[in-house]
């Protein structure tokens, strides 16, 4: 249609210079299927070694060089721990040439200091215990002792290092033996005697030789 004040083109029954209102926006449609997985991509170029970098650095010799290289000098020695000892060591001698029995439940009386004791253990040359005096640390202690047996007229053999309440037998089948032990133990909050003793049936005859037992203590503690 024409008029005076504008135009119009037609085409057909559709107006092509007049423009209508907007529609509202429709709903979004599914999401379509995935696609194919692409192909892998090339390899990168491999880095350089740290050899190589060391070289452009400055670095003159072989690969085998380089590795040398990387090995300091030995550090000096550290100081020694603060560990301190504790120890004393005893022997039955025979200084009198004669055979010697203990008796049943008798505690081995030894009679010869061979290393002087630390203050921490002290000995009761007239009962055989010893008393450990050093507590509350927790300090660990090594006790070997043997012992020469003549004979016994019944077996086995049986002695038994005696730790406060708690006793450490070490039973032999035979005689004329060297009877011999080891016991490590730690020390709490309270002194601990300790005594080696005959727990068999009858009489232990010890030879008529120069030392017939011996028994050594050593602590082990920090020091304060």
């Amino acid at each position: 249609m024409n008029d005076n004040n504008s135009r119009c083109n037609h085409i057909g029954n559709r107006c092509c210079c007049c423009q209508g209102p907007q529609c509202p926006q429709g709903e979004t449609g599914p999401v379509g299927p995935q696609g194919p997985q692409g192909l892998p991509g090339e390899s990168g170029l491999d880095g350089k070694s740290a050899y190589e970098i060391a070289v452009e650095n400055g670095f003159e010799g072989t690969e085998q060089e380089w590795l040398e290289s990387l090995v300091g000098p030995e550090g000096p020695a550290g100081p020694m721990g603060s560990a301190e000892l504790a120890t004393i060591q005893v022997a039955l001698s025979n200084y009198d040439n004669g055979e010697r029995e203990i008796g049943i439940a008798s505690n081995v009386i030894f009679n010869l200091i061979t290393k002087a004791p630390s203050p921490d253990i002290s000995y009761n040359n007239q009962t055989g215990i010893f008393t450990i005096n050093q507590t509350g640390q927790n300090n660990s202690y090594l006790i070997n002792w043997w012992v020469m047996a003549e004979s016994s007229p019944s077996l086995p053999i049986t002695f038994g290092l005696h730790w406060g309440d708690v006793i450490y037998y070490v039973p032999f089948p035979w005689s004329q033996r060297q009877i011999s032990g080891s016991v490590l133990n730690v020390v709490g909050d309270d002194p601990i005697e300790i005594s080696l003793r005959n727990e068999g049936e009858s009489a232990v005859i010890l030879p008529n030789i120069i030392t017939q037992a011996q028994i050594t203590i050593i602590g082990f503690r920090s020091a304060s």
